[in-house]
C-alpha cells in the first residue's frame, strides 16, 4: 500500500487511429490528439511496471478518511466523450486489465464522432467510470447563474438516466472554474471538480480543484515515462509554463485566450515534446 503523498491524474481527450489522417483534422483539436499506438504504449509501459488504475470514488474515500490505497496506482480519464473513447481506448484498456474515468458533454451524446448511449452503456457494464463535462463545453466560468445551473444539473440529470448510477464528478471545459462554479456544482451534487491544472495531487488537494496530467500528440513516450517517475525537472518547467498560460486566460478571457491558442498551433503545427 502507499500513502496519499503524490496522486497522478493523466487526461486524454480523443485518440487518433492508424487509419486516419491528421491534415483532415480541425487544428484546433490537433494539440489535443493522441495517436492510438502512442496510448497503447502508456498502457504497456504501465503494465509492464506493475501500475494499477483506482476509481475517483476510491481516491475521495481516500482523500477523505486519510486511508491507503494500493502502491503504483492512478486514475485515468478522458473528456468530451469522443468516438474513439469506445472505439480505441475501451478496448485498449480492457486488454491491459485498466479502468478509466470518462467525462462526457451530455449534448455530444450520439452526435457524429461522439460516444452513442448504447456505446456508454456498454463501457459502464465494463467498469469504466463517468462523469459531466457540461451540457454544451461551454466555458462554464463565463455563464450567467441561470446558465450555469443547467450545464451542472441538466447534464448530471441526462447522465444518471441513462447509466442508472449516481454523477458526481465533473470536469471543466477549458478549465475555466470560479468560487461561483464551486459553490453551485457542490448544490447540484457533486463531490470533486477536475481541472486542467498540471500537477499530481497530495492528500491536502481540495476535492473541487484536482489537477491533472494532459498527455497530447507532441508528448513523446520518454516524456510520459518521466511523468509516471515524477522528475522535478519535467514538473518545475510544466508548471512554469502552466502558470504563465494561466496568467494569459485571466488576462485575455477565456474565448479570446482560445482564439490566440488556435492561431498559434496553425502556425507552428504539431511540436513534439521530449
Amino acid at each position: 500500500m502507499r500513502d496519499l503523498s503524490k496522486i497522478l491524474i493523466l487526461l486524454y481527450h480523443r485518440l487518433l487511429s492508424k487509419e486516419e489522417n491528421l491534415s483532415k483534422i480541425d487544428s484546433e483539436d490537433r494539440v489535443y490528439l493522441l495517436k492510438e499506438e502512442e496510448f497503447s504504449k502508456h498502457l504497456e509501459y504501465l503494465h509492464s511496471e506493475e501500475w494499477s488504475t483506482i476509481s475517483v470514488e476510491q481516491l475521495l474515500e481516500s482523500l477523505k478518511n486519510k486511508t491507503l490505497f494500493p502502491e503504483r496506482s492512478l486514475i485515468i480519464s478522458f473528456d468530451d466523450g469522443n468516438q474513439t473513447d469506445y472505439d480505441l481506448a475501451f478496448t485498449l484498456l480492457e486488454r491491459f486489465g485498466f479502468k478509466a474515468t470518462f467525462f462526457l458533454t451530455s449534448d455530444f451524446i450520439d452526435r457524429p464522432g461522439h460516444l452513442t448511449r448504447s456505446q456508454i452503456l456498454q463501457m459502464s457494464k465494463g467498469g469504466m467510470e463517468f462523469g459531466s463535462h457540461g451540457k454544451t463545453h461551454r466555458f462554464l466560468s463565463t455563464l450567467s447563474e441561470k446558465e450555469l445551473r443547467s450545464e451542472l444539473v441538466e447534464s448530471k440529470t441526462v447522465l444518471e438516466d441513462l447509466i442508472g448510477k449516481d454523477i458526481s464528478l465533473l470536469s471543466l471545459p477549458g478549465g475555466y472554474h470560479s468560487s461561483e462554479v464551486i459553490e453551485m456544482a457542490r448544490d447540484a451534487g457533486y463531490k470533486a471538480i477536475f481541472t486542467s491544472r498540471f500537477d499530481w495531487n497530495t492528500e491536502e488537494t481540495d476535492p473541487f480543484e484536482l489537477r491533472r496530467m494532459s498527455l497530447r500528440y507532441s508528448d513523446s513516450l520518454s516524456y510520459f515515462i518521466s511523468l509516471i517517475k515524477m522528475d522535478p525537472g519535467v514538473y518545475f518547467k510544466k508548471r512554469v509554463k502552466g502558470s504563465f498560460l494561466n496568467l494569459l486566460k485571466a488576462v485575455m478571457g477565456p474565448n479570446n485566450y482560445y482564439r490566440l491558442w488556435d492561431l498559434y498551433q496553425k502556425s507552428i503545427g504539431p511540436q513534439r515534446e521530449n
